[in-house]
Order: C-alpha cells, then structure tokens, then sequence
C-alpha cells in the first residue's frame, strides 16, 4: 500500500495534465484556453519586512482561493481514477492480497489517496506511472 497525502493537493495538479483531462471530456477549445489562460497566469513574489519583490511564474498547481480550483482539482482526481483502473488489465500487474478479490487498486478521501498493489517492483512501478501522470 502506498499512502500519498494530499494536504497540498492544489500544488501538486500538473497544467499539462489538467489541460489534457479537459480535452479529453470535450470541452470546446474557447473554454480549455480560458481556463488554462486564468491557471497559468500566475505569479508569485517574496514579502521580506513588507516589501513585495520579484515575480516568479508558477509552473503547476491551482491557486488557493480561486473559485474554480476545487472542480478542476475534482476533474484531476477522477480522471486520475479512471487511470488507476488500468492497471488491473497490465500484463505483470499483481493485487495487493485483501484488495484482489474485489480488484481495489486505489482509494481517494478528501486529503489521502491510497494506491493498492503486491509489493513487486513491477506492480508498485505500474501505479507509480498513473501517478506521475497527476502529478
């Protein structure tokens, strides 16, 4: 079992994957752009004794606060699902041994995600994979 901690979920949401998960339901182009317009545009600076300085540009992430983070970090994480069940179906791909029968590879609660598999290098590399995509 692989425990991963989402506690800074919005920071770990890669753009490219959040733009692929968002062609991939068929939104129209003009929507893709205008969200991926507002979630790269960020810029970050440094307060030292008050004072602002520099601008850094992000690279991944959703800002705090920003009224659409919640569901597009929604459709990161279901789209992030539907990828974990691929694995089942991986030549080489062993279940964990209480999640088998009922073929869990994974879990997502409000702030952990648990990806299930036996402990061999393939398996564990296989889940690691559909992560790498998250993130």
């Amino acid at each position: 079992m692989l425990v991963v901690d989402l506690r800074k979920a919005y920071d770990i949401v890669s753009w490219e994957f959040l733009e692929a998960v968002l062609r991939s339901l068929d939104f129209a182009e003009v929507f893709v752009g205008w969200v991926m317009e507002c979630v790269t545009t960020a810029s970050y600076s440094v307060s030292i004794n008050g004072e602002m300085y520099g601008h850094f540009p992000g690279h991944r992430g959703l800002r705090q606060g920003d009224p659409m983070s919640p569901a597009l970090f929604l459709l990161c994480i279901e789209y992030f699902s539907r990828l974990c069940r691929a694995p089942a179906a991986s030549p080489g791909f062993a279940f964990d041994s209480i999640c088998g029968e009922v073929g869990i590879t994974h879990l997502a609660f409000a702030n952990d995600l648990m990806l299930f598999s036996r402990g061999d290098l393939l398996s564990v590399g296989i889940l690691l994979d559909c992560l790498s995509h998250l993130c």
